[in-house]
């Protein structure tokens, strides 16, 4: 620690000792934020705070590379703007629930919440919809000012809501509430469905689309589980025992994990470290799933993907409450994500509220997933690989290649310079052979 904390001070303290204040910019954004150190040091120190403060400081002066966090702030702006949703039911003037999901329970699977609010406007049904990301992106980049105005919108959602106790998904989001906005009542999704019952009602009997795969959620039942704590749920046992019931309820067999309670161990998403850091992220995942052979069930949605992004099967407890997804799912790529987001609200507003929302217009464009998989690990949406081909294609921008006759064009969207790699088809469409991202400013005529 003390180690540490001097690389980190003279960084924050360019000058000293001759350092040019780039010593641990690395270190500082390789946080995960989970607070198993505190947990377990004698003296309770708390380096997940230290290295959050001086990611702020570091911010402020403008000393911290913007990639590190950049995509994630661009995620949370989408998830709270353009997939973003808070509504009450058509006649409610005040909601006694809301359920707030999180930016990425539908960026998984769209029906983590659909179906959740089905069931929950099934107990309660002046329950509110409150789709929008609870901050982190913001604070773990260490953007003081835009955390701040994020939470100010969502103190004015909540109020307009009429002050609801919020139904969270999430552990992380239970973690930014109680420390950002404790002024809201909220309460765990596992627990009230603990309490509330989480029958197979007519109102959650699948249509023929999803039979087959509920079949395939049943036959994952009868196998054994290894439970996974989310590092955040080390704050709460109540939710930890909560999902233990349910996971019972749900008719599987399950064990515990070496680390788990209070001792709960990352999974690699905190803290967005895997631009400043893949390594390290890729080696937290890879040891959290090697910790037990059998397959895992979570109720963090983010264990669940990181884990699936590195081929260990995995479910979330929504899969088997509602019979949905085997363990052997792939991980959604952030182009997904996105989608997914767009379409809970799409189905949301038509169900509840008989809305229709316009659908995307794209461009005819091939994309093999292998390379799919490829972006979405530098945090490349297609969408970006179309506004490149656009624009090189209006402006008739950009190089051939001699070998191949693949097009080769850029373009600089909000901070990062993108590149494509392409080829055009005889049909009119378009063939995606690569894409990646430079942070550089190009300068033409």
């Amino acid at each position: 620690p003390r180690r540490l904390y001097e690389e980190v001070y003279i960084t924050i303290h360019p000058g000293t000792l001759s350092r040019d204040g780039t010593w641990a910019t690395r270190l500082i954004s390789t946080c995960d934020h989970c607070g198993l150190c505190k947990e377990v040091c004698p003296q309770h120190i708390d380096f997940s705070q230290f290295l959050l403060d001086s990611m702020r400081a570091m911010q402020k002066k403008g000393a911290m590379p913007w990639p590190f966090h950049d995509f994630w702030l661009r995620d949370m702006a989408y998830a709270s703007g353009k997939a973003g949703l808070t509504r009450k039911p058509e006649n409610v003037k005040q909601s006694s629930y809301a359920f707030f999901p999180g930016c990425q329970l539908a960026g998984s699977d769209p029906r983590y919440v659909t179906r959740t609010y089905e069931w929950l406007r099934s107990k309660k049904p002046d329950a509110a919809i409150w789709m929008t990301c609870c901050g982190a992106p913001a604070e773990w980049a260490g953007e003081v000012d835009i955390h701040a105005a994020h939470l100010e919108e969502m103190r004015r959602q909540w109020r307009e809501l009429g002050e609801p106790t919020v139904v969270l998904a999430c552990p992380n989001c239970r973690k930014m509430f109680e420390e950002y906005l404790p002024e809201l009542p909220v309460v765990f999704l596992a627990e009230v469905m603990e309490e509330w019952g989480v029958e197979k009602d007519a109102a959650l009997e699948p249509d023929n689309a999803e039979k087959g795969e509920m079949e395939a959620g049943s036959a994952q039942q009868a196998q054994s589980y290894a439970l996974f704590d989310p590092c955040a749920s080390r704050y709460y046992p109540e939710l930890q025992e909560s999902v233990r019931h349910l996971a019972d309820a749900a008719g599987i067999t399950w064990e515990n994990l070496p680390y788990d309670g209070k001792k709960a161990r990352c999974c690699g998403y905190g803290g967005h470290i895997g631009i400043a850091s893949p390594s390290h992220t890729s080696y937290m995942t890879t040891s959290r799933a090697k910790e037990e052979e059998l397959p895992y069930v979570t109720y963090c949605v983010n264990c669940r993907e990181s884990f699936a992004g590195q081929g260990k099967e995995a479910v979330h407890i929504l899969d088997l409450l509602f019979g949905l997804n085997g363990a052997g799912r792939p991980a959604a790529t952030v182009t997904e994500r996105w989608h997914n987001r767009l379409a809970a609200k799409r189905e949301l507003l038509k169900t509840y509220w008989n809305e229709t929302i316009e659908e995307e217009t794209h461009m005819k464009l091939e994309v093999e997933k292998e390379l799919e998989r490829k972006l979405s690990a530098s945090q490349i949406l297609i969408e970006d690989m179309e506004q490149v081909i656009e624009h090189c294609e209006r402006e008739d921008r950009g190089i051939i290649d001699p070998e191949t006759g693949h097009r080769i064009g850029h373009l600089k969207i909000q901070h990062m310079t993108y590149w494509a790699e392409y080829e055009v088809l005889p049909d009119g469409g378009y063939k995606l052979w690569n894409g990646y991202s430079h942070r550089m400013n190009l300068e033409g005529e």
